[in-house]
């Protein structure tokens, strides 16, 4: 008798939830992804050099030795590192030396993980960031990094991980990478990098930085008043652009100097608050700079200093317009308009589309926003902000947090949107808000939104901890049965499932069904949501036959409250369908697919991804019942159409390839079987990883199918790593890990070795039969497999007795 095999990984119609993880289903299949294009040998051009400062041209001056030492640096290693403390000038330099360079490349702003500083490059590679992970992204930037020449560079701009610095050129393909670093320590220069390490000016690079203007008395670099402002700010590049752009506005070097040692400024760093007497304390630079920006800023009209004073809260990156508009609230020519008369005063620094307010002006804002006059005084007019500024900076922050919380909930209600980009200014926002007790409540509503943003693309310890935050909140202001308190309670046990923390996930999402039944009643959308989600985390857990019971409710609930076609009972049938299939119930999920694909071709049309997903879930249920010839139909017609949709190497698209292959290899046709697993495979480890469960799928089919076609030895060796990773992965009662154990004791009987394989198949029985019940496929093809070895060994009576236990569990 042959042992059978199961070809796991057909369609099932689960997957990954709503963007707000607040909705009562989860999403069977995300909305459109198109396919990230693949690149030709030759550089892209029309993203290159996205986001990078323009050129000072003539005026960058200073830099020229340190501009030679990179080309220097590029001679000797693959790599260069900018190291110095903050007003250096590290990203100035290194858009200077990429223009004068005339290399194509790259500018992007580094993340806190290497996953994120890779991801941050998706878009000038024309990857598609939209409902996609970070780790996603990282492996086509990859990939797509090992199609470019030694020609091209890639500037990482502000790293504050120096030891992310190796692990970026050993992504980076032939890429040479520039990286400047933050304010943070280079702990050991990385192998194949230069370090050119920035310091002060010297007096006569300084003098010269300043001369590049006439001031109104016509004196240039050799004004001693000139050299005592250098002096001042201890030739620090970014304080010297200032007092250029100040020295350009019609202020005298003297009127400067001597309101530069008038103003006193109170600068609050969160929860380290720092008062710096700019006069007094000549051993302080940077209090001495941030003196230089508040001076700068008084300048400014008073309109464009309360459109600025939600930014004084946002870090140090680019701040993207959207983001500005968000937070200043003016967008078209007025936004342009500050955006210009900052710049006029080296207030900030344009990235593309982008601006960048450097950290010493943003922490003078909060001093000068109740400043009234536009010129003149400013340092008396300083002093007399002071006692106001607790007061402004409470009322300015509560406007950023709340302007930064719409954002957030807009983009998490927009599948379409993506906050990478954003992130560090929120979070910035957040530290913060930490430090006003008094916004409690708005805080809390802007970690939950936050916590969401970042478990839409793959940061799931953040979105844990911040749920948590939330959460914990939540229960000690509203209490544990408040509708908010529930909701945050299910958003988290989303979050520790998309952390691969399933236990915890089943936890918490059964106290908050228990909690929501209680409170809110059997039939609330809310206690809908949290059966539902329980019931998909029994099912990501390989708890099947406890998952169906709580679909059957929710389906139940959905249409009595919505209708039998609302467009959520739709998704319900769906995935009760999918979990009759699942439990070996062909009979049940067919009307219930059938009825579906009927009921959402009318309603939503033939080509929208949810029908095409239910037209490939009845496709495998067709293969199930033998129906071979209808599921050919229906998986050709779902694999043409998301392609369409999706692109060739989308995971949904090889979700359905996959199941395509299965029903060739169900139907004898090992030749065109074994051609798409492998393209499959090969498409999957590419874009996926060799460690998804997708992958672990096409490895463990193609191992079947090298066993169909005889090649026995290949095919358990396949299955043996397949059963390390699986089990590693999922666990060791997953039934996936069991179709392994299961497809390895098989073929180990193939090639003789039965003795072998019968401890093998007990052991997986047991664990089926406990797990999954004794009428599920995987535990039927078990007991086949265990009842074939023991004739095979010559004990018929136990033989017997296992095949008359299964056909009892089959009546039942």
């Amino acid at each position: 008798m042959k042992l059978r095999g199961i070809a796991s990984g057909l369609m099932n119609g689960s997957g990954k939830s709503d963007r707000s993880t607040k909705r009562d289903e989860i999403i069977s299949e995300p909305p459109v992804i198109s396919q990230s294009p693949t690149p030709a040998k030759e550089t892209p051009t029309d993203n290159t050099w996205q986001g990078r400062p323009a050129s000072l041209t003539d005026l960058f001056v200073g830099r020229e030795e340190e501009l030679k030492a990179i080309a220097k640096g590029f001679r000797k290693d693959r790599a260069v590192l900018i190291t110095g403390t903050s007003g250096m000038g590290k990203s100035r330099l290194a858009a200077e030396f990429s223009h004068r360079s005339g290399a194509p490349g790259f500018w992007t702003t580094a993340g806190a993980t290497l996953d994120e500083t890779l991801a941050a490059l998706a878009p000038a590679l024309f990857i598609r960031t939209e409902d996609r992970t970070d780790a996603e992204l990282a492996r086509d930037v990859r990939r797509l990094l090992e199609a470019f020449p030694g020609t091209t560079m890639w500037v990482i701009d502000n790293l504050n991980d120096s030891d992310q610095a190796g692990s970026i050129l050993a992504a980076s393909g032939q890429v040479r990478p520039l990286i400047t670093l933050g304010d943070g320590s280079l702990n050991q220069l990385p192998e194949s990098f230069t370090e050119i390490r920035l310091d002060s000016l010297t007096p006569q690079a300084s003098m010269k930085l300043m001369g590049g203007v006439t001031t109104p008395t016509g004196s240039r670099a050799g004004d001693p008043v000139l050299q005592e402002l250098a002096s001042y700010v201890a030739g620090t590049p970014v304080a010297l652009e200032l007092i250029r752009g100040l020295l350009s506005d019609g202020n005298t070097p003297s009127e400067l100097i001597s309101e530069l040692k008038k103003t006193s400024v109170v600068v609050s760093e969160g929860p380290f608050a720092e008062s710096t007497e700019g006069h007094e304390d000549n051993d302080a630079p940077l209090g001495h700079m941030r003196s230089v920006a508040a001076v700068a800023l008084g300048r400014l009209p008073a309109p464009v200093r309360r459109q600025l004073a939600p930014l004084a809260y946002t870090g140090d990156a680019p701040l993207s317009r959207g983001l500005v508009t968000s937070l200043a609230a003016i967008e078209g020519d007025e936004l342009l308009d500050m955006f210009r008369a900052c710049s006029r005063r080296s207030l900030l620094t344009w990235y593309g589309d982008s601006v960048r307010f450097h950290p010493v002006v943003t922490a003078a804002i909060p001093s000068v926003v109740t400043t009234t006059k536009a010129s003149g005084g400013v340092g008396k007019s300083l002093r007399r902000a002071v006692s106001k500024t607790k007061g402004s900076e409470q009322s300015a922050l509560e406007t950023s947090l709340r302007r930064a919380r719409s954002r957030i909930s807009r983009s998490n209600r927009d599948p379409e949107s993506d906050l990478r980009n954003d992130i560090a200014h929120f979070e910035r926002i957040l530290a913060w808000a930490r430090t006003h007790p008094e916004l409690n409540d708005i805080r809390i509503e802007f970690v939950g939104e936050l916590a969401v943003a970042y478990h839409s693309f793959g940061r799931a310890e953040r979105a844990v901890s911040l749920t948590e935050e939330s959460l914990e909140a939540r229960e000690v202001a509203l209490g544990a049965d408040h509708p908010s308190t529930i909701a945050a309670r299910n958003n988290l046990a989303s979050a520790y499932q998309a952390a691969g923390r399933i236990e915890e996930a089943i936890s918490v999402h059964e106290k908050t069904l228990s909690e929501a039944e209680k409170s809110l009643g059997p039939d609330h959308p809310t206690t809908l949501a949290s059966r539902q989600n329980l019931a998909t985390a029994h099912r990501a857990a390989g708890r099947i036959t406890e998952a169906v019971p709580l679909y059957e409710q929710a389906v139940a609930s959905r249409e009595k409250l919505l209708g039998p076609e609302h467009p959520d009972t739709l998704a319900g049938r769906n995935m009760l369908a999918s979990a009759y299939q699942a439990t070996g119930q062909v009979h049940k999920a067919l009307p219930l697919y059938e009825k579906t694909l009927q009921l959402r071709e009318r309603i939503l049309g033939r080509d929208h991804p949810d029908t095409v997903t239910t037209r490939g879930n009845l496709a495998t249920a067709y293969q199930t019942s033998g129906r071979l010839g209808d599921a050919f139909e229906l998986y050709e017609d779902a694999l043409e159409a998301r392609k369409r949709l999706y692109g060739d190497e989308d995971r949904r698209t090889l979700l359905v390839q996959n199941n395509l292959a299965t029903a060739f290899h169900s139907d004898g046709r090992l030749g065109q079987a074994m051609e798409m697993y492998e393209t499959t495979l090969e498409a999957r480890r590419k874009t996926l990883g060799d460690e998804h469960v997708g992958t672990l799928t096409s490895k463990n089919n193609l191992a079947s199918a090298h066993r169909a076609t005889g090649n026995i030895r290949d095919a358990l060796m396949m299955y043996e790593q397949n059963i390390e990773d699986r089990t590693r992965i999922l666990g060791p009662e997953h039934p996936k890990t069991l179709t392994s154990m299961n497809n390895a004791a098989a073929a180990r009987s193939e090639v003789g070795n039965v003795e072998e394989a019968i401890p093998a198949f007990e052991e997986v029985l047991v664990v089926a039969e406990r797990v999954l019940g004794k009428s599920h496929p995987i535990t039927q093809t078990c007991t086949a497999n265990l009842a074939a070895a023991y004739r095979s060994m010559g004990r018929t009576q136990d033989a017997l007795e296992l095949e008359g236990a299964t056909s009892s569990a089959l009546d039942h």
